[in-house]
C-alpha cells in the first residue's frame, strides 16, 4: 500500500507538469501565431473599436489591419511609436528632417506636397459617373513604398477634399475590390 504522504506529492508534481505543459503548448501557439497574446489582444479590441474610415485618433500601431492606414491620423501614431522606441533606446525624438525623410522616401524629395495632391486627385477621380477606374485606384496604393506615406496621403485628401478617403473609396467600390486595396497594403512595411 502506497504511503499517504508519496500520493499528494505524486498529485502536486502531476498537476505541475499539466500546468507547465499547457502554459508551453500556449506560447508556441502564440508564437505561431494560432492564438493572440494578451498584448495582441489589447492591440485588436482598441483597434478594433476604431471603425474602418474612421478619422478619429488611433492610439495603437498594427500591422494586421490595413485599413488603419486609411486613418488621416494614423502617420502621427506610426511616428509616436518609432519615438517611443527611440525613447527605450536613450536615442532623441526623430526631427523634423528625419520626419520629411520618411515621408517623403521614393515620393519625389522637394516635390513631395505636389506628389500627396496629385495622388489625392488621382483617387478622387476614380470614381466616375457611369464606370469607375478601380485600375487607376489601385495604382495609387501601389505607388507608396510604405502604410504611413499612405496614412499621410489620406490626411492630404481629406485636408483638399473634406472627406474621409476610405468613406470616399467604399461610395465607389464593393468589398472585393477594396479587399484588393487592403492586400496591396497589408505588404507594405510600416515606415
Amino acid at each position: 500500500m502506497a504511503d499517504s504522504k508519496e500520493l499528494p506529492v505524486k498529485n502536486i508534481i502531476n498537476i505541475g507538469l499539466l500546468i507547465a505543459g499547457v502554459l508551453v503548448v500556449k506560447k508556441v501557439l502564440e508564437t505561431i501565431g494560432v492564438i493572440q497574446t494578451a498584448q495582441e489582444k489589447k492591440e485588436s479590441e482598441q483597434s478594433t473599436s476604431l471603425e474602418e474610415g474612421s478619422t478619429g485618433p488611433i492610439n495603437v500601431v498594427n500591422v494586421k489591419k490595413p485599413e488603419l492606414s486609411l486613418n488621416p491620423n494614423y502617420w502621427t501614431t506610426i511616428f509616436a511609436s518609432i519615438n517611443k522606441q527611440r525613447a527605450l533606446k536613450k536615442l532623441a525624438p526623430l526631427t523634423k528632417q528625419q520626419v520629411a525623410a520618411i515621408l517623403h522616401k521614393n515620393l519625389g524629395g522637394s516635390n513631395f506636397y505636389t506628389a500627396m495632391k496629385n495622388y489625392a486627385g488621382r483617387i478622387y477621380q476614380s470614381k466616375g459617373i457611369f464606370n469607375d477606374d478601380e485600375s487607376r485606384l489601385y495604382s495609387v496604393f501601389q505607388s507608396f513604398p510604405t502604410q504611413i506615406q499612405i496614412s499621410f496621403l489620406s490626411k492630404t485628401f481629406t485636408d483638399i477634399y473634406k472627406k474621409d478617403m476610405l468613406d470616399y473609396i467604399k461610395g465607389f467600390t464593393n468589398e472585393q475590390e477594396r479587399s484588393k486595396i487592403f492586400d496591396i497594403i497589408k505588404n507594405k512595411p510600416l515606415y
